[in-house]
């Protein structure tokens, strides 16, 4: 019974809340003039009893309630589709029976009357508030007036008489039908503002907190872009600076220095790869630690950390968070390095040593860091095979200078003693060897038949 009560009086439940709000404003509608439907007929009956005792219902009364059955009937088919949910089509055929109830109830009856003007208001304000569409209203209110038209003409050509009556029970199902209606109308229309009302300061405030987060990205974008800039340009400035340095050790001291100071990294290290290719040997660090670790010839096999992926990928390395990467080596030395990144020093497939930067924070270096460092391990890389170069023309200069020098010594001595003393003692000067020995005995392609050979034994010792 329950089951039965609840499918004729409760609305459907659907997922989105506003079609459960039309639901619910169309079940109400339904189930009044279901009722008022029913009750009309009986309340005529009773009537006409009433007034006339033991006399038969007239004509108008059958009418009136035979148009009430129909009607009742006419709302459970409709109440069928609402469970579809088609509440369009519920809406219009709602609109539409009240619209028909009440013209047919004019042109039969009361004629045009200040009841039946307001009631047909109903007519426009559901489709209004319910379909929300300019087609329906205008469907409506066009049918409104062409019911009141015929019935204005009706009563001017005589054809509806309209007769004074004492108001009965039936008026007051009707009249209490369409107030039931008209209230609930007016509460979805007001509830339907509220919500709109919210929804438009919810938006405002929306909008002003997105507007709010816009200028904050903006400032921020603005901030990076300075940060960004600048950055650029200190990196220009070191890559000038050392482009000017020809001393090897002085400039990798000088770009740990730098780096670390422009950029305000926790720790900089500069490494330079050893002649076999196998070990990175720590040539410059800046601080406290790194000059330690620089002491104490520190150096890390190729095969192991972030710098030695470093130089096997030739490709720079990030751990914006360190703990997270197993082959990260920690240092006792710097307890607070919380992310790093390794950049190789390379000219084209050539790696020269490996640019390694750590700092205090996780996510503290990012993708910004290894292309900003990027371009300045290539400015090193390109100073130190400048001053490898220079490094080698010096050496080869002054050894070119030191065989002249030789040269000419020896080719001032008048005898071959003299001119092996000079050789010996000028080579071991040039090897800084402490002795040097010379021997000249007999050739093995002498024969003995040439006779004895020269030996001369000549010592000399370098302090």
């Amino acid at each position: 019974m329950s089951d039965i009560l609840r499918k004729l009086f409760l609305p459907p439940i659907f997922e989105k809340e506003d079609l459960n709000r039309t639901a619910r404003v169309l079940n109400v509608i339904i189930v009044a003039l279901f009722l008022a439907a029913l009750l009309l007929p009986g309340a005529i009956y009773l009537v006409g009893v009433v007034q006339n005792p033991g006399s038969m219902t007239d004509l108008r009364q059958i009418i009136v309630m035979g148009m009430g059955l129909t009607t009742a009937a006419t709302l459970v088919g409709v109440r069928r589709f609402m469970y579809q949910g088609r509440l369009r089509l519920v809406s219009w055929l709602v609109t539409a029976v009240i619209w028909l109830g009440l013209t047919l109830t004019i042109l039969q009856f009361d004629g045009l009357h200040d009841n039946t003007i307001v009631a047909f208001s109903l007519v426009i304000a559901i489709p209004t508030v319910l379909l929300r569409e300019r087609k329906a209203v205008a469907i409506f209110t066009l049918l409104t007036l062409l019911a009141m038209g015929s019935a204005f003409v009706a009563e001017v050509l005589g054809i509806i008489v309209y007769t004074p009556r004492v108001v009965g029970l039936a008026d007051l199902v009707i009249i209490s039908t369409l107030f039931v209606i008209l209230g609930v109308v007016l509460a979805y229309t007001l509830q339907n503002l509220n919500r709109a009302l919210e929804r438009a300061e919810t938006s405002e405030a929306e909008a002003a907190e997105a507007n709010n987060q816009l200028q904050q990205l903006n400032a921020d974008l603005e901030a990076r872009v300075a940060a960004r800039t600048q950055a650029l340009v200190t990196s220009a400035e070191i890559g000038r600076h050392v482009s000017t340095i020809l001393d090897k050790v002085q400039l990798v001291k000088e770009v740990a220095d730098e780096i670390r100071d422009a950029f305000d990294y926790y720790q900089v290290h500069l490494y330079l790869l050893n002649e076999k290719g196998d070990t990175l040997e720590l040539a410059a660090g800046a601080g406290h630690a790194g000059a330690e670790l620089v002491a104490r010839r520190h150096t890390v096999p190729v095969e192991k950390g972030l710098v030695g992926r470093a130089v096997r990928t030739n490709e720079p390395v990030l751990a914006p968070d360190v703990t997270q990467v197993e082959t990260w080596l920690p240092n006792p030395l710097l307890p607070d390095t919380r992310s790093e990144v390794t950049v190789p020093i390379a000219l084209g497939d050539k790696v020269l040593g490996v640019l390694d930067i750590q700092q205090n924070r996780v996510y503290g270096l990012g993708e910004g860091d290894a292309d900003l460092l990027l371009s300045i391990s290539g400015q090193v890389a390109v100073a130190l095979q400048n001053a490898r170069l220079l490094a080698e023309a010096q050496a080869r200069a002054e050894q070119e200078a030191l065989i002249n020098q030789i040269g000419q010594q020896i080719q001032s001595a008048t005898t071959v003693e003299r001119a092996m003393q000079i050789a010996v003692r000028e080579v071991g000067r040039a090897v800084n060897a402490p002795h040097t020995r010379v021997r000249l005995g007999p050739s093995p392609r002498v024969s003995p038949s040439d006779g004895p050979a020269l030996e001369v034994d000549v010592e000399n010792s370098v302090s």
